[in-house]
């Protein structure tokens, strides 16, 4: 826990979850989409390979636990590899808060192959009600 690796699937989600939590009205749709597709793929998956480790079982008990072994550690490793890229790919499209432009997965590009101008939301307008409540009359130029 006190050194990091991005390697390691505590680390790899913890990135993506403290940078969800700092822009979490921006980026929670991204994450969503990956999450769902990676749950709906492993719902559609689990039914077969229960299936085939039942049959195995039938025959080698051995060979349907390593079966499952395997399994089970594919899909580890693909989901620790799936939200390190999603974690990257986030960091690209809000880098300085900006958001970049994309179009069917990609990032879009201006006539010469340079990034398209990226979107700048700004703050919400509740911060910068907060910010008005919290310093009041301190800022205001006198008339």
């Amino acid at each position: 826990m006190l050194t990091y690796s991005d390697n390691a699937a505590f680390w790899v989600f913890n990135r993506l979850a403290h940078f969800k939590y700092l822009f979490y009205n921006r980026v929670i749709d991204d994450i969503q989409a990956v999450q769902n597709e990676l749950e709906s793929g492993y719902q559609e998956q689990v039914n077969y390979v229960d299936n085939q480790a039942l049959s195995l079982f039938a025959n080698d008990p051995q060979q349907a636990i390593a079966y499952l072994t395997d399994f089970s550690n594919q899909a580890g490793h693909n989901t620790v590899a799936t939200w390190k890229e999603l974690d990257n790919y986030l960091l690209v499209k809000y880098l300085d808060s900006n958001v970049k432009q994309e179009e069917n997965g990609q990032f879009k590009r201006n006539g010469y192959g340079y990034p398209a101008k990226p979107k700048q939301p700004g703050y919400p307008d509740s911060w910068k009600k907060a910010v008005i409540e919290q310093t009041g009359d301190r800022f205001r130029r006198p008339e």
